[in-house]
């Protein structure tokens, strides 16, 4: 009988239980790892639609000083007109040359801010109009609660009488 031959290089490649058991670890990594990332880009999306809403806050403000007459931030679902929906249908930021509160033929369309599916906000007026001098015209404070679908994420937008702008934390309490 022949001795078996010994083979002069060695054999290079992954046996089947090996491959297995690789596939079986990045699987138990994969389902760890994508729940956080969900959350991940939950947070960017939120803090995103933030961010552009306090952009053009900042806007309606610089613009309305620039210019000299009211600028007007209001909720719009068409991105046409003026509507008394929510903030998370999206917006629209104008010059308001009358100081009406609605966009009129003449008047320019500085942004239109876009919806953000799934979220909800709360608000107590559905304007904010900025003055000549930078102020509001409403006595007190305009506040705007923006939450997430899942109310894990919640943004207070708080613009008092003088046009300053805070950023607030706020709590699922404060959804609607």
């Amino acid at each position: 009988m022949e001795e078996p031959r010994q083979r002069s290089h060695p054999v290079h490649g992954f046996t089947l239980v090996e491959l297995m058991v690789v596939l079986a670890v990045f699987t138990i990594l994969a389902s760890a790892g994508i729940p956080a990332l969900q959350s991940m880009v939950a947070d960017h999306r939120h803090a995103a639609y933030v961010n552009t809403l306090v952009g053009h806050i900042q806007r309606a403000r610089t613009e309305a000083v620039r210019r000299g007459h009211p600028a007007t931030l209001c909720p719009s679902a068409d991105a046409s007109t003026c509507d008394n929906g929510g903030w998370q249908d999206g917006w629209l930021l104008f010059a308001d040359e009358d100081g009406d509160g609605s966009v009129d033929t003449g008047e320019d369309l500085l942004a239109i801010g876009e919806d953000l599916p799934g979220s909800r906000t709360a608000y107590n007026r559905n304007r904010l109009t900025f003055l000549y001098d930078g102020t509001t015209p409403f006595n007190g404070t305009f506040t705007l609660t923006l939450c997430d679908a899942s109310q894990a994420r919640v943004t207070r937008l708080v613009i008092s009488r003088g046009g300053r702008l805070r950023k607030v934390n706020g709590t699922p309490s404060n959804c609607p």
